[in-house]
């Protein structure tokens, strides 16, 4: 499992490919990936909070002390411009310069969406603003790393961070709540 700082909070996650075309075989994959999630909960038992997410052809799941959101996507995956209308603001557009904007923004809301659970959390990812969203340097696997702030249209203050990891053909988002505000 691979394990990230976010502010003074540690997240645990871990990603599994080898996914198949076939519907039976990614039911079982789901499967799979949901034992696994359980067995680590068994070992971490103070990581109480946890979020799946799988894309056709992987999935992966998050572990932490603190609500956490974790979303997965392919990176050959398009969104289509009806969609990235409604999803981002332009000013979200031109805060984010990560390759892939458009998807890389999605990751961001979904994973921001997941953490923010119970009356927190708003009625769509559209409700969720990003604040901030910076490239860190580049860490020793070689993946760009974004950190990203956000808030929601209800609070406008920001309620949490995240990361926004790309790999070879996916980008995974990881997103937490702050624990002081």
């Amino acid at each position: 499992m691979a394990q990230i700082k976010i502010d003074d909070q540690f997240v645990y996650f871990k990603t599994a490919r080898a996914w198949r075309a076939d519907r039976d075989k990614n039911t079982r994959r789901r499967k799979d990936l949901q034992a696994e999630l359980n067995r680590q909960r068994l070992k971490m038992k103070q990581f109480k909070f946890s979020s799946v997410s799988h894309t056709t052809h992987q999935g992966g799941f998050a572990l932490s002390a603190h609500p956490v959101g974790f979303d997965i996507e392919d990176l050959s995956r398009e969104l289509s411009p009806r969609a990235q209308k409604w999803l981002s603001r332009p000013e979200e557009m031109r805060k984010v310069k990560a390759p892939n904007r458009a998807l890389a923004i999605w990751v961001m809301k979904e994973a921001a969406y997941k953490a923010l659970k119970g009356p927190k959390q708003p009625l769509t990812v559209k409700e969720i603003t990003l604040l901030s969203c910076r490239r860190l340097p580049q860490n020793e696997n070689r993946h760009s790393t974004y950190a990203f702030t956000f808030s929601t249209r209800k609070t406008r203050h920001p309620q949490g961070q995240g990361r926004l990891i790309f790999r070879a053909r996916s980008i995974v988002g990881i997103a937490t709540l702050f624990t002081k505000l």
